[in-house]
């Protein structure tokens, strides 16, 4: 069912709420592939297809498809308009969808359990007893994945963020588009982002920059060509992801003389001078001293279009901040 790659026909689109009901899927979206999406749409011209949302946290939005015979229609805010009804009552007929649903789990140990289901994956957002309803321990701690994918743990597991992080890189490895990678906790607010617990081999710090890999891929054509449309002959830098000695993830890319560029941001920059000569710099720390040299180009993931390149009292300033 995840193979559709062919555009509804308008005969098949529902001329109403009441009429997709039984169709409806709510889809839950990360931020930064929310914000590509976004950017490729600009590019097309089809903005007006994008789906309408209800932020749940700054990482998660929700939003609804339907499920025709030859693709989803997304539910935007044209959609709502024609069909007379708000976006709350296409989230709400999601919901009534996904009570009592049956959804497919399987344990990925005791107490971590990974679920493929389409209506479960975008419901449980806003329906956070689909969770707490699951054999864990402790409070909640989900992961939307994305793809019809929701992985969940409890907060007194000690292995839960362990198999999770594990779950999560070779999926990304695989090359599956991952909504997020943030870990939200369950609490009595609704669910709240957190932050990663030490897992062995840095492996939680490594799926956050595989995630933040595969974004920065995705931004990358539909960024050059908005460029290029403003006359701004610059390049797209490369996120690349490596380990360092020590085994730790490290992500960097290379700041060139005389070749403009939009950077990611990263750990390290490698700054690559015109005679060949290269130092490396904590992003941070060069940032600090060469600010008027970067310019917005991109909110989410975020890129800075270089304006020239540091000078050698730059990165001597820079270096002194080890």
């Amino acid at each position: 069912m995840f193979g559709k790659n062919k555009p509804p026909t308008l005969a098949d689109v529902p001329a109403s709420l009441d009429e997709a009901r039984s169709r409806l899927l709510l889809r839950v979206y990360g931020a930064e592939h929310a914000a590509v999406d976004q950017l490729e749409a600009e590019l097309k011209g089809v903005v007006e297809g994008l789906p309408a949302v209800q932020r749940i946290t700054p990482d998660l939005s929700v939003g609804a498809v339907v499920d025709l015979p030859e693709g989803y229609l997304k539910v935007s805010p044209s959609t709502i308009q024609a069909w007379g009804c708000t976006l709350e009552d296409v989230i709400r007929a999601g919901m009534d969808r996904a009570q009592g649903h049956e959804f497919g789990a399987s344990r990925l140990d005791d107490k971590t359990i990974l679920v493929r289901d389409e209506v479960y994956a975008g419901a449980v957002w806003v329906l956070p007893e689909l969770a707490s309803s699951l054999p864990i321990t402790g409070a909640p701690i989900a992961w939307a994945l994305g793809r019809g994918l929701t992985l969940v743990t409890g907060s007194d597991d000690p292995n839960g963020m362990m198999v999770a992080a594990a779950t999560i890189q070779e999926l990304l490895q695989d090359g599956e588009r991952v909504e997020s990678v943030t870990p939200h906790r369950l609490t009595q607010l609704g669910w709240e982002p957190i932050g990663w617990a030490p897992t062995p081999e840095h492996t939680d710090e490594l799926v956050t920059r595989l995630h933040k890999a595969q974004v920065y891929g995705r931004q990358a054509e539909p960024l050059r060509a908005r460029l290029g449309s403003h006359g701004q002959a610059a390049g797209v830098s490369e996120y690349t992801v490596v380990r360092k000695p020590d085994g730790q993830p490290w992500s960097i890319t290379n700041w060139t003389q005389q070749s403009p560029a939009a950077l990611p941001v990263v750990d390290e920059i490698i700054l690559v001078r015109l005679d060949g000569a290269t130092v490396g710099i904590r992003w941070a720390d060069l940032v600090d001293q060469a600010q008027a040299l970067l310019e917005p180009v991109a909110e989410l993931p975020a890129r800075y279009l270089t304006q020239g390149f540091p000078s050698d009292d730059m990165v001597m300033a820079a270096l002194g901040r080890r």
